[in-house]
């Protein structure tokens, strides 16, 4: 476990020394904010350094980075605002058996040297980054010290069944890469046996009862302190489960201590906020003292220096963290995590799927029992002793959230490639047919508030999962790619609820930047191969198009424009090549990337479709257009045969025969072997040498 007790939550997500370059981020939260998500959190695991808001060469970058790593993010349904890129995955979560939230706040990292997952009560915004009082840790795992591996592996699993056929395909295939590096690193060492566990809540048994089974018998508990910001104002049931869960462990000689640590009142900053019934509930306790301390809201002097904070807006904080600490004799323990003190919090006294889903750590000392007292808050004002003053003099604060209408019936909506035209996408629908209304549909916003059915979808009696396909018109395409999502409309909200729409992982290949941004055109791909264009410098922005497009076509042209002479055109040609096999024999050995390199907007495939354009066009020639054809199909076999042989797994040698596959088919729409024998002998003579490139 690792940790500062004060730091910033971005340095947790920040790349630790000689971690290498991030494969993945997977992602459960609450809230979410997409613009904190794009402009601060995304650049830091990226180690992007100074981000520019409006910088079109920044946002550029990003989406490099996003296509050489996989980002997604669990977030509950009822919470869903707005998404981000198309290249994160915005998975929607409900539970589809009961009411409970989705309340867990887990990060999983995964870099080439090292796995982080961090337990935290932070929300991926902006006041839980900068803003609030959280508490989080690391739990790490590197090839050479694997203690959190077992740990890290555990969570992945119950990650994966609690989310269950709601989880993107990509987002499972990612955990699933992560756990398999864990386990084989873990092979390689014989891992210690942490200290510490991950409790989940609303899965099986409620956080009290994990807490006394964690808590060793031998030692016995003198005081439980509790930090929470919102509490239950029906009933105290939480902390009658706690009391319940220790009551054979407690000290009978000094009685139990418990301290509430809560917000403050926002009349006075110098009292805790605390419903009138835990006042209630503390009358009559006198075996227990219990006592309330309202946490200060203002940054102390040393920490504004810590935390290197000059604005003074940002030195009052509002409590956000969730803390159990419990000390004994001789032995402390502490849970941090996402669970409020309250009944659907702990999930105490209720089936577990209509508890809230929560995830914390615990973790057990038996150095000290103040081995975890540097984590408690800095209070304001005097303490309260609860029982002894009258329930009504205690107020609480707390937003009221309003409730919006949510689909949960939906599991995905994904944008999928067309088996029939590789340029087309269309619109995957998944949907629980047992919960799902008699008729419902999806709809696209349109200009001025207007919106317009996309689709129809009726009852489907004796089916549990039902899956559609809907073919979708370019203008229709175009504005789910400028939306990011789509209505979804049912009785009694014909009006609709917007609902994120996610894109298969092959179909991110034929995925433009942003929208109304063109992919490169071949005069712009081999100025890149030849190494006269940056790859920031292919996306001019949309508004800059037409100055660029002449700044891109001029390293291509003389004073005379050989831009139309064939001649000219398949000299460029070749002396891209050396640059196209270069860049694929140096992409790293992973499957995104290499993908990337050999499909996607930037590629020899790519390049090959506007070849077949051009001659499709009739601005070059068959016999021409078939030549470069082939020489790129030779050129990514020669690229497979030149890799290091440990990279070329089975995995990897698919892509490359896909991407063969492809250009191989565009070679056949442009030239049919009629005529030019010369140029059938030279087909039969690349297939041959393509062959032996494979199979090498």
């Amino acid at each position: 476990m690792t940790g500062k007790p004060l730091q910033r939550f971005l340095e947790f997500v920040r790349p630790p020394d000689k971690a290498g370059r991030i494969r993945s981020f997977c992602g459960m939260t609450y809230e979410f904010n997409a613009t904190f998500f794009e402009i601060d959190f995304l650049p830091t695991i990226f180690n992007m350094g100074a981000w520019q808001i409006k910088g079109w060469s920044s946002r550029i970058a990003l989406e490099r980075h996003l296509q050489d790593a996989y980002v997604g993010v669990v977030i509950d349904g009822q919470n869903y605002r707005e998404r981000p890129t198309l290249r994160v995955d915005m998975i929607p979560f409900t539970r589809p058996s009961g009411s409970g939230k989705q309340h867990a706040k887990l990060y999983l990292l995964t870099y080439e040297h090292r796995v982080r997952l961090i337990v935290t009560s932070a929300n991926l915004t902006d006041h839980g980054s900068r803003r609030n009082y959280e508490c989080a840790t690391a739990i790490d795992c590197t090839p050479k010290n694997t203690d959190g591996g077992k740990l890290i592996v555990e969570t992945i699993d119950t990650w994966k069944r609690i989310i269950g056929s709601a989880m993107t395909e990509e987002m499972a295939k990612s955990m699933q890469a992560t756990s398999d590096v864990l386990q084989e690193w873990m092979k390689k060492t014989q891992p210690n046996r942490p200290a510490f566990k991950i409790a989940w809540c609303g899965v099986d048994h409620s956080l009290p009862r994990q807490l006394s089974d964690a808590w060793p018998g031998s030692d016995r508990i003198q005081s439980i302190d509790i930090v929470s910001p919102f509490w239950s104002q029906t009933d105290a049931s939480a902390l009658d489960g706690l009391i319940e869960s220790f009551k054979d462990l407690v000290e009978p000689s000094s009685g139990l201590r418990i301290r509430l640590y809560c917000a403050v009142r926002r009349d006075n900053d110098q009292l805790p906020s605390l419903p009138p019934v835990i006042g209630e509930w503390a009358v009559g306790r006198n075996k227990l003292k219990i006592t309330a301390h309202a946490v200060n809201p203002h940054l102390s002097e040393i920490e504004k220096i810590h935390l290197r904070i000059t604005d003074s807006t940002l030195a009052v904080r509002s409590l956000h963290s969730k803390m159990i600490i419990v000390r004994g004799n001789k032995t402390a323990m502490v849970y941090l995590g996402s669970a409020n003190c309250t009944r659907r919090g702990w999930g105490w006294d209720i089936p577990a799927h209509q508890a809230n889903l929560e995830a914390g750590v615990i973790v057990v000392s038996d150095k000290s029992p103040t081995s975890f007292d540097i984590l408690i808050p800095e209070t304001a004002g005097k303490e309260v002793e609860l029982g002894k003053i009258p329930a009504g003099e205690l107020q609480y604060s707390m937003d009221d959230v309003e409730s919006k209408p949510w689909p949960g019936f939906i599991e995905r909506i994904e944008l999928i490639p067309d088996p029939k035209a590789a340029d087309r996408l269309n619109l995957c629908v998944l949907w629980r047919a047992v919960s799902a209304p008699a008729s419902w549909a999806i709809s696209l916003r349109l200009d001025g508030g207007m919106s317009e059915a996309l689709c129809e979808f009726k009852k489907a009696r004796g089916r549990s999962a039902c899956r559609a396909i809907v073919l979708l018109s370019p203008d229709s395409l175009q504005r789910i790619l400028t939306d990011r999502e789509v209505l979804v409309c049912w009785l009694p909200f014909p009006a609709g609820t917007p609902f994120p729409v996610n894109v298969t992982e092959h179909a991110k290949d034929r995925l433009p930047v942003a929208p109304n941004v063109l992919f490169p055109g071949e005069d712009a791909l081999l100025a890149y191969y030849q190494g006269r264009l940056r790859w920031e410098d292919l996306f001019p922005e949309p508004h800059e198009a037409d100055k660029t497009a002449g700044v891109m076509e001029a390293p291509l042209r003389s004073e005379v424009d050989t831009g139309k002479i064939q001649t000219y055109q398949i000299r460029e040609f070749v002396e891209a090549l050396p640059g196209i096999i270069q860049e694929i024999v140096s992409v790293l050995p992973d499957e995104r990337t290499l993908r990337r390199s050999l499909l996607g907007p930037i590629s020899p495939v790519e390049l090959g479709r506007q070849i077949e354009t051009k001659v499709r066009e009739c601005k070059r020639g068959r016999t021409a257009g078939a030549f470069q054809l082939l020489e790129l199909q030779y050129a990514v076999a020669r690229a497979y045969s030149l890799r290091k042989r440990e990279c070329r797994t089975k995995e990897e040698k698919k892509l490359f025969i896909r991407a063969i596959e492809e250009l191989n088919r565009l070679s056949r729409n442009v030239f049919d072997g009629s005529g030019a024998e010369t140029m059938v002998t030279y087909a039969k003579k690349i297939t041959r040498q393509t062959r032996k490139c494979l199979a090498s």
